[in-house]
């Protein structure tokens, strides 16, 4: 079983509510699910990373292994799409990278969720129509009501979209639609980079390739 700690906000009554079965197995699986996509998408990352250079002297190899990343990073159309190719050099690479890297060892310790009980009104905390989940540094992944209506792949990408926003990254507005994810990172890919959206989508491109 997956390292997850999973409690329910308190109704008025200060008791805490019974979970479903069926909703921490949702919960487990999107755990397990995003960890894979996460995995996936980091091992790209470490390729692009990971160069080398028979050049003869240490600036000549520098200057090569910068050349390399440069052009593994633009050939691989994943990356490429979701975190743009302008404004690149070895520190967005390495930034870029370790931002993956640090959602990566969220799963690798213990995965806190809290399930907020109702979806709109004074008793929703931050839930309301338009937001499934949330999270902020230090505290656990809170999970909306509709969150458990959502799809398998969504479910899980909303897990890596909240575990950037963990470590600290923010968006100063929403994307309605995955286009405009795409232009973010063309228009703005140092922005782009430490995204929870561009995250979101980014993983979620391994989906399919899991198994």
């Amino acid at each position: 079983m997956a390292n997850v700690r999973i409690h329910a906000r308190k109704h008025r009554s200060r008791e805490f509510p019974i979970i479903p079965d069926h909703q921490i197995d949702k919960i487990q699986k999107a755990r397990n699910e995003a960890f894979i996509m996460v995995k996936k998408g980091l091992k790209d990352l470490d390729n692009i990373w990971n160069q080398s250079s028979r050049k003869r002297t240490r600036v000549r190899r520098r200057r090569d292994i910068r050349k390399k990343r440069k052009k593994a990073w633009i050939d691989n159309k994943n990356v490429r799409v979701w975190f743009g190719r302008g404004h690149l050099n070895t520190l967005q690479i390495k930034w870029t990278r370790e931002r993956l890297i640090r959602i990566k060892e969220e799963f690798e310790g213990t995965l806190r969720f809290t399930i907020i009980q109702h979806q709109e009104g004074y008793l929703s905390f931050r839930c309301d129509s338009k937001i499934i989940a949330y999270c902020s540094p230090g505290t656990p992944i809170k999970l909306c009501p509709d969150w458990f209506k959502k799809g398998q792949k969504e479910r899980a990408v909303t897990v890596v979209h909240e575990l950037s926003h963990k470590n600290g990254h923010i968006h100063r507005r929403g994307f309605k639609k995955v286009k405009d994810v795409i232009n973010f990172a063309k228009n703005h890919p140092r922005l782009a980079r430490r995204n929870p959206y561009n995250f979101e989508q980014f993983c979620g491109e391994y989906y399919e390739r899991k198994r």
